[in-house]
């Protein structure tokens, strides 16, 4: 019997990633729709009964909820408390699905080379307001509403990590700019169809 014996290998037949970041400020085009699935909060901060912020697992829906609720529900509030943000894997999602309209880069290149940081991107600009969407259940074909968070005049500023060895930093600017244009953040964006969720890049400001 032979028994497999490992020889080390020069440390240079595996290429190093050499990591960059770039901030790429954003501007929003059209609003942006908030939207998180009622007890889905990636353990991160949720509301109590009594409105406070609490660290901890999602709690349980045990009864219908106001349109306050709803509304303070498909926010995502800033870990320290201060403002609102949106997953920064949105972002990260929007440019890798942007790759389809560029030649020679695949989606799952560039999410193996693209990071944005963080947990949540933080959106500046004026307090979201509360929209009233009217949905219809395709079983039943009942109506019902949805009071959702809507951002208007939103901004933020992508931390941006990302393998030069890959990309270069103009390329991560462009390819985002794609991404604002054609695929969009949130609910109803132009990905789907929609018309909301579009943001570009500000000229000479990253």
């Amino acid at each position: 019997m032979t028994t497999k014996t490992s020889t080390k290998e020069d440390d240079g037949t595996i290429p190093a990633n050499d990591l960059k970041r770039i901030s790429i400020p954003i501007v929003g085009d059209s609003q942006l729709i908030s939207h998180r699935p009622y007890g889905n909060n990636g353990g991160c901060l949720r509301w109590t009964d009594d409105g406070q912020l609490h660290i901890g697992p999602p709690r349980i829906p045990t009864k219908s909820r106001t349109p306050e609720e709803q509304f303070r529900d498909s926010l995502y509030p800033m870990l320290d408390g201060d403002g609102w943000g949106y997953p920064a894997t949105a972002f990260e999602c929007a440019a890798a699905r942007s790759c389809k309209y560029v030649d020679g880069i695949d989606a799952k290149g560039c999410v193996d080379a693209i990071m944005v940081c963080g947990y949540l991107v933080k959106i500046d600009g004026p307090d979201p307001v509360m929209r009233t969407d009217v949905f219809e259940d395709r079983k039943t074909h009942t109506k019902h509403f949805c009071y959702r968070a809507e951002f208007r005049d939103w901004r933020a500023v992508l931390d941006v990590e990302y393998d030069s060895n890959v990309f270069s930093g103009s390329q991560i600017v462009k390819l985002f700019t794609l991404a604002g244009y054609r695929i969009g953040v949130g609910e109803w964006r132009i990905e789907k169809g929609g018309v909301f969720g579009r943001f570009h890049v500000p000229a000479g400001k990253h």
